[in-house]
């Protein structure tokens, strides 16, 4: 992080092979595309995104020099083209007792601003929409902020809750849902099955049950179709997984790692942006 090296980590278990690691062909997969990636390649790209679109996962975690009950928020981008970043932004404090963190509005302002500049760094221009993805419903003073971060220059915005849901539905036959199936369960909130039967593949690509996600479309102007379609796009770019799609997207998908990462971090020390170095 320091000397701006991507580097790949791995137990000696993971390259020798054990009861407990994946197959030989899946590590290769895992390991190629990982170091592909951090070379400065992009493995794939995927259809459905629109383009001069930028979404963005927002996430937290304690940094691990916290006192009580100190945390932090980061933000992860990615453009419809493939390029991932990653954004440390301001410390807090909260009480757990109060449920899942939240950003004040000036904080989720100048969070959504860093990630536009960065965006405007990488690709000369503002983006033409921003879609803003969080793992718990968003506060009326994060919604504020971000709406002010957004007015100079952003005239399209979505923003969408995502959490794993506690329904299931049942198909016809021995196949769960297909994949992509969703479910309005209220004005502006569906339930999604990301991962499920996939008729190209002739067959669901997952040991267990698959658990459909609860979407909830906080704010915004995106038709359902859109931003459906962007999610189930968003699963499939973990370029560090053989799996077929992720349960969640890639800007929420890795928040746990990369906030992992983060807090080690010194609060003097400013984090690289590129999502390499987390991987």
């Amino acid at each position: 992080m320091r000397v701006g090296l991507p580097t790949q980590l791995a137990w000696p278990s993971a390259l020798e092979g054990a009861a407990n690691v994946q197959d030989d062909a899946t590590r290769a997969w895992n390991f190629c595309t990982a170091l592909y990636y951090k070379a400065g390649g992009v493995p794939w790209r995927v259809d459905g995104l629109a383009r001069n679109t930028c979404y963005v996962g927002i996430s937290f975690f304690q940094p691990i020099d916290a006192i009580g009950e100190l945390q932090a928020s980061m933000a992860q981008a990615f453009s419809d083209r493939g390029e991932g970043t990653v954004l440390r932004g301001s410390r807090f404090r909260w009480d757990r007792t109060q449920g899942p963190p939240r950003l004040s509005a000036e904080a989720s302002e100048d969070l959504l601003r860093s990630v536009l500049t960065q965006y405007e760094v990488h690709h000369r221009q503002k983006p033409a929409r921003v879609v803003v993805y969080k793992s718990s419903a968003f506060s009326p003073e994060e919604l504020t902020g971000m709406e002010a971060a957004l007015a100079d220059g952003v005239s399209y915005y979505d923003f969408l809750s995502i959490a794993p849901s506690s329904i299931r539905f049942l198909r016809v036959g021995r196949e769960p849902p297909l994949r992509g199936t969703a479910i309005q369960i209220a004005p502006k909130r569906f339930i999604m099955y990301t991962r499920g039967y996939v008729p190209y593949l002739k067959l669901y690509p997952g040991m267990r049950i698959p658990r459909p996600m609860q979407l909830t479309h906080e704010r915004g102007s995106g038709s359902v179709k859109e931003l459906m379609s962007e999610l189930l796009a968003l699963t499939r770019m973990n370029w560090n997984s053989a799996d077929f799609a992720s349960a969640e997207p890639i800007t929420l998908a890795f928040s746990r790692n990369v906030g992992l990462i983060l807090s080690e971090l010194p609060a003097n020390i400013e984090p690289q942006t590129s999502f390499r170095y987390y991987m």
